[in-house]
Formats: structure tokens, C-alpha cells, sequence
């Protein structure tokens, strides 16, 4: 899995879906590549803002607010992939 558009996309549609486990096990392997990506510097996002998005993200997860969730991803997360 690539941290790109089409990887993102795929993960918010699984949890838009209802399809959570499928979606759960995709989200982990995402926050993994987010995780590596940051470690080798190849976002132009900043830890702290990284962080804060994370944890809301988590939140979500945690509520299982997964429309929420979704939301963050395609339109808060993709924006500093875009970017």
C-alpha cells in the first residue's frame, strides 16, 4: 500500500461503506505508512498538526463515528497529500 490519494480514498469509502472490519485492517495498515512516511520526512506536514489530526481521527474511531472519520481523512488528511 502506497500513501496516496487512491489509498486514502479507499480507506474512508470501506468505513462510508459500513464495511468496518475490512475497513479497520486497511486504516491500520494506513496510519503504518502515514507513521514511516513521517519518519522519513517525505510529508510536508508538520508533527504537531500531523498529531492533532491523528488524535481526531482516533477519537473518531473510538466513538465509531465512522462518517466522521471518513470526512478527515478525504478532506483534512488528502490535503497535505496533495499538497
Amino acid at each position: 500500500m502506497k500513501l496516496d490519494h487512491d489509498c486514502v480514498s479507499y480507506v474512508a469509502r470501506l468505513f462510508r461503506l459500513g464495511m468496518t472490519a475490512k475497513a479497520n485492517d486497511e486504516f491500520a495498515k494506513l496510519i503504518d505508512i502515514l507513521s514511516e512516511s513521517l519518519a522519513n520526512k517525505t510529508l510536508s506536514i508538520e508533527p504537531v498538526t500531523l498529531n492533532a489530526l491523528i488524535n481526531r481521527i482516533f477519537q473518531a474511531q473510538i466513538a465509531g463515528d465512522y462518517l466522521y472519520l471518513s470526512d478527515l481523512l478525504e478532506h483534512e488528511l488528502l490535503q497535505y497529500l496533495e499538497d
